[in-house]
């Protein structure tokens, strides 16, 4: 399942503008704007009913597609001083977070499933599967107090209609090629400055956001380039995009080298988090296990060269 194929037609939000919006802002830039974000919404909301063995893979689409408001949002905040842009991009980030334990839980399982896969030792094997099935109890833990505390995520699905009508209540700049174009630089130019922190200074912390940097500027590439293929927006809007992800061609990182680096730093944190849960888990048999026994937890991806049989 993916955002896209829950969320309303995004040509059937441009036609429902003009009804009730007006066409000023159903064609401008920033009325395609606000429509492509009103859309990560409205996915959202239908993301957050699915249940079932589908639930964590649609807890992953709903952080994406929250993640793809925050950016076209943070499109429109760069050329704009309005406060409430700020406001909304704080809540819809502590909306995404609050799904954070749920993910990772989630991450770490198929980590360490993917691990077991790869094992060509038999004992080694063993070890990862029985760490992949303590780590599935631990997510369905983790599952069931969430919904305890917010059954059927009623309490999350009240937080986005909550964020629908904030966004409707924002004056969305109409933006002409060059506000878009000075707002993408913005971003790339952020984006620069989370790397060579990150370079001179190699923390958890500072990885992590540049990756958030890379993944917000790729978001709002493929945003602006979805919505030019849209002949539900006017030409004028659409060439208008057109123009913009054209000047800035060769200026600022492409997509694809973009989705690239998303890719690579992503995974350098899911092992490092598979990691941690690996070395905790060696933690708890060293102190657990009686006296002379062996055995050990798998060693920490990556690593098995320097790992001794049990």
């Amino acid at each position: 399942m993916t955002a896209s194929t829950v969320a309303t037609d995004f040509a059937d939000l441009i036609a429902t503008a003009r009804a009730s919006d007006g066409e000023q802002r159903a064609c401008s830039v920033g009325g395609a704007l606000y429509h492509y974000a009103r859309a990560q919404l409205l996915a959202t909301e239908v993301l957050l009913t699915v249940g079932g063995a589908q639930r964590h893979a649609a807890i992953h689409e709903t952080r994406k597609a929250l993640r793809r408001c925050r950016a076209i949002v943070a499109l429109s905040a760069n050329s704009s001083s309005n406060p409430a842009y700020e406001t909304l991009d704080r809540r819809l980030s502590r909306l995404a977070r609050s799904l954070s334990a749920l993910r990772d839980a989630e991450v770490v399982a198929l980590g360490a499933k993917a691990e077991m896969e790869r094992s060509v030792d038999a004992a080694e094997r063993r070890r990862w599967s029985a760490l992949h099935d303590g780590l599935t109890q631990r997510r369905d833990a983790i599952e069931r107090e969430a919904l305890h505390a917010d059954p059927h995520f009623s309490r999350r699905r009240e937080s986005v209609r909550g964020l629908l009508q904030s966004l409707s209540e924002i004056d969305w700049p109409l933006l002409g090629q060059t506000p878009l174009v000075q707002a993408l630089e913005r971003s790339a130019v952020r984006l620069s400055r989370a790397e060579l922190k990150a370079r001179l200074n190699n923390t958890v912390a500072n990885r992590h956001r540049w990756r958030r940097r890379a993944r917000l500027l790729r978001m709002q590439w493929q945003g602006l380039a979805d919505m030019v293929k849209h002949a539900s927006l006017s030409d004028a809007v659409r060439n208008r995009i057109r123009r913009a992800l054209h000047k800035v061609e060769g200026t600022i990182p492409a997509p694809a080298a973009l989705a690239a680096e998303v890719d690579r730093l992503g995974a350098g944190q899911d092992a490092r988090l598979l990691q941690s849960v690996v070395q905790r888990e060696a933690r708890s048999h060293a102190r657990t296990r009686p006296a002379g026994e062996s055995r050990a937890a798998p060693a920490p991806p990556g690593r098995r060269s320097e790992r001794t049989p049990a």
